[in-house]
């Protein structure tokens, strides 16, 4: 207590003498007095004015209002209150009666942040829960009385920095924010619910819409015969017990994957709950679930398109009674309680539709069904239930459990065969006749091979199942290419895959004459065909290789796999390349073969022996020789006529051999000299004679 005492009267003198806390670094304890250093902190006495107060310093912080900074403040005020410095005994007694009842800390105080220590924590731990280890003997942060007090700390808190925004993070912000859209979209599911229940009964017609759902049919609803009603996506569709909605008219429900229609039991989710959608009318049925009806579908003598329907949890997922349109393609019925599809007196048409864990997976009177690429499987019952009726399965799987009442009724496993014709060594053979036959086809079935050798989906019955058992087809396959013939035999149960190999090899060889060639003349040219390939192991063994083309008007004809040769005159040159292996298979290339001109032509001329001025005559090349052929169609000829100054006069440029000069009359120029036009020579000058001209 009495030490206590000391230390305010000490820290109140240093205040009154302008040495108290300041600026964030106040402190206390006996060792402040000495200059010791604790924590960064110290005390310095703040310089004085002439009147005895503090004098204010001029700084250039800004954040320093009045001489002291914001931050310090905060720190100051606390510790100055809580040793009674400006206030009185009794309000810093209630004060830390406040703190006490609200279990802050003194230290807590002085950081500038709260902090409550937890009930039934001891105050041996500071602020971060952390144990304080005792300290040693000899301590001098310890008083006198040798017990160990709370010490004000002074903390500086700083706000994090910021990362820097780079130009990388905004372009990705967008992508980013979508894509936070989307998966927030995903994890919720569906959309909400519409603004329903909206509850109908009666005849309904018009459309229904998300926004009423769910509708919840109260009694017996129905379409009129010159009504129609549609349901869009995302609708619910509620019946009350014994309720069905019966279609005399149209309806068209459009749902579709991320918003299917559902049609299900306002009240028990037992079989048999509701009645079912009854179609007498017409009715186009896409991406809609119905569940828990005593016919999912029941057509009685109407018209049904089903797509992406799922009928379960029915006591009969399809009904159809005495109606031949209805086709229902990648459907699923399951756990339907008495069948997947019942029919009687039907002709109906399933593609690709998966019946599974029904009672019966298929019970017909008087119907027939066909089944494309469909699967049954898990029916507790059987597979099919027949009764005066025909079902063809399509490569469909089955458990083949099958119930006939008569001899009439069957099942027809078909499934696809694939025949694959090939050569002796293998290659696909391209353009084979490929014919099937057997005692399950009245007329033969005719294919033809495609580029890789197959003929595929050639449809045949694979298993025939009555009340006398199964009986299985055995088919001949015959494959026939340019006089190669063979045959086999096969069953088709599943999917099956025929290979037939011919005889003969049937596969051209790969001619290859290299790039084109670019020579001058009367140099070698190689002729290389040894990259060319085929089939055979063997080859080039019995292979022959001919080389073909025309030089100079000649044809010729060159043997051998790699050929030397001469072209004489220049130009380009078409070489065909031929090679026909063992079997007589042939193969061709062409190879073109640039021969460059580099010899210089040899010049002849022809000109009359004399001429007067003005006359035209006729300078003549015709004389001149190449080795080239087309020299005198594709050569240029330059004629050059010499001035009477014996210096080069006209020019005359041709592709012709032949060119005509004038001679023009006679003029003076220069005195007495006189000189004809273009072409002549000076009076005087030697080849000239009075008005003549000579060559």
């Amino acid at each position: 207590m009495r030490e206590g005492l000391r230390r305010r009267a000490v820290l109140r003198a240093r205040v009154r003498r302008g040495e108290g806390p300041e600026r964030g670094r106040a402190t206390e304890g006996p060792h402040r007095a000495s200059g010791g250093r604790r924590r960064g902190l110290r005390v310095r006495p703040r310089p004085r004015g002439r009147l005895g107060r503090p004098r204010r310093e001029a700084r250039a912080d800004p954040d320093r209002r009045g001489g002291m900074a914001q931050r310090d403040r905060r720190v100051v005020r606390p510790f100055l209150e809580d040793v009674g410095v400006g206030v009185g005994h009794d309000e810093v007694r209630e004060r830390r009666a406040r703190r006490v009842r609200a279990g802050l800390g003194r230290e807590a105080v002085l950081r500038g942040r709260p902090h409550r220590r937890p009930r039934g924590e001891p105050r041996s731990r500071d602020h971060r829960g952390v144990q304080r280890e005792p300290a040693a003997h000899g301590d001098p942060r310890l008083p006198r009385h040798g017990r160990r007090e709370p010490r004000p700390l002074v903390a500086t808190v700083r706000a994090a920095r910021r990362p820097p925004v780079t130009a990388a993070m905004r372009r990705l912000a967008l992508p980013l924010a979508f894509a936070l859209v989307a998966l927030t979209v995903m994890a919720l599911g569906p959309p909400a619910r519409g603004a329903g229940p909206t509850y109908v009964s009666g005849e309904v017609v018009g459309s229904w819409t998300a926004n009423g759902t769910p509708y919840i049919v109260t009694g017996e609803a129905f379409v009129p015969a010159t009504g129609s009603l549609e349901i869009g996506p995302g609708v619910e569709v509620r019946f009350a017990a014994g309720a069905s909605l019966v279609i005399h008219g149209g309806l068209t429900v459009r749902g579709s994957d991320l918003g299917p229609v559902a049609f299900t039991s306002n009240g028990s989710a037992t079989p048999g709950a509701w009645g079912g959608l009854i179609v007498r009318g017409s009715a186009a049925i896409a991406s809609a679930s119905i569940a828990y009806a005593t016919s999912g579908v029941d057509v009685e003598g109407g018209s049904v398109q089903g797509d992406r329907l799922a009928v379960l949890s029915s006591r009969v997922g399809l009904r159809v009674n005495g109606s031949s349109s209805v086709v229902v393609g990648r459907s699923s019925f399951s756990l339907n309680e008495i069948a997947g599809v019942s029919l009687e007196s039907a002709q109906v048409a399933m593609v690709r539709p998966e019946l599974s864990n029904n009672g019966w997976a298929l019970s017909l009177v008087s119907s027939e069904l066909t089944i494309d690429n469909g699967t049954i499987s898990g029916s507790a019952i059987g597979d099919a239930d027949l009764a005066g009726s025909r079902v063809s399965l399509l490569n469909t799987t089955s458990s083949h459990l099958f119930q006939f009442h008569d001899i009439d009724s069957n099942v027809t496993e078909r499934w696809y065969a694939h025949v694959r014709v090939a050569d002796t060594f293998g290659s696909p053979v391209p353009m084979a006749s490929v014919a099937v036959s057997g005692d399950a086809l009245p007329v033969p079935l005719l294919r033809a091979t495609n580029p890789e050798g197959w003929a595929h989906w050639i449809d045949l019955a694979g298993r025939v199942t009555s009340t006398t058992g199964s009986i299985v087809p055995v088919y001949g396959v015959t494959a026939e290419a340019r006089g190669s013939m063979a045959s086999r035999t096969s069953t088709v149960v599943g999917d099956t895959l025929i290979p037939i190999a011919l005889p003969a090899d049937l596969t051209a060889p790969v001619a290859i004459a290299g790039p084109d060639l670019s020579a001058t003349e009367d140099l070698t040219v190689s002729l290389d065909a040894s990259r060319s390939t085929d089939n055979d192991p063997a080859f080039p063994l019995g292979a022959t290789f001919t080389w073909r083309f025309d030089d100079a008007g000649t044809a010729q004809t060159l043997t051998g796999r790699t050929v030397p040769y001469v072209f004489a005159t220049p130009g380009t040159y078409s070489v065909l390349l031929e090679v026909t292996d063992a079997a007589g298979n042939p193969g061709t290339d062409l190879l073109l073969v640039h021969v460059a001109d580099v010899t210089l032509p040899v010049p002849r001329i022809a000109v009359p022996p004399e001429a007067y001025a003005g006359d035209t005559i006729v300078l003549d090349g015709l004389a001149s020789t190449d080795n080239d052929p087309s020299f005198n169609e594709t050569g240029n000829f330059t004629w050059t006529l010499p001035s009477e100054s014996g210096t080069p006069g006209g020019t005359r440029r041709s592709r012709r051999p032949r060119s005509a000069s004038s001679l023009g009359p006679p003029s003076t120029s220069c005195g007495s000299r006189r000189r004809s036009r273009r072409g002549s020579r000076p009076s005087g000058s030697p080849g000239r004679s009075g008005g003549r001209w000579r060559s």
